[in-house]
């Protein structure tokens, strides 16, 4: 699967972010019975994020098996996901000539409602909440043990049992941040 975002947001001192990225992704999962199954994603990204008057380049690669319970409710479908994820991420700064490394696991745990308008079209809602469990953070980073929430909201359309598209808003927010993100895939 290839993601693309082009996503910009701003913190509390006013600061600017503006971050283009693609991913590429592969998926696996296997079912446990009739409503849940367990799985695993691993995907890379390659992104640029210009904050303020610096320019980044980062390059990640993450590891995320889970496990998902699911129901269905008439043409609802109400899932709840836990998730471990591994992620390695190297950056490069504009400004200095050393990269930067970290290491980081958390636990993810999404809740989705989803309802199938069509054989064709869903349109689904998210909430989600994570918690770093570990982390060697890059240099840069002052606030690497936290958790945060993210919220969305997504409209599916299926083309063929192969092709997709999707159109969706998310916002992540914790005491200290909050950004926006428009994705089309």
């Amino acid at each position: 699967i290839y993601g693309y975002t082009d996503a910009s947001g701003e913190n509390n001192a006013g600061t600017r972010d503006r971050l283009y990225s693609n991913t590429f992704s592969v998926y696996m999962a296997r079912p446990l019975g009739d409503n849940m199954a367990w799985g695993a994603s691993l995907s890379y990204t390659d992104s640029e994020d210009q904050l303020g008057t610096t320019d980044t380049d980062s390059y990640d690669v993450v590891f995320a098996p889970y496990i998902s319970v699911a129901q269905q409710v008439d043409n609802w479908t109400l899932s709840l996901t836990p998730s471990y994820v591994l992620g390695r991420q190297t950056t490069d700064y504009s400004t200095s000539v050393a990269n930067d490394n970290a290491l980081i696991g958390r636990l993810a745990l999404m809740g989705r409602a989803a309802c199938a308008v069509s054989e064709k079209m869903t349109i689904s809602t998210t909430l989600d909440f994570n918690q770093v469990l570990h982390n060697h953070a890059l240099d840069t980073d002052t606030d690497s043990d936290h958790n945060w929430f993210t919220y969305g909201i997504k409209m599916d359309y299926k083309f063929t049992d192969n092709l997709s598209t999707g159109f969706g808003y998310n916002s992540e927010f914790d005491s200290d941040f909050d950004s926006e993100l428009w994705a089309i895939n």
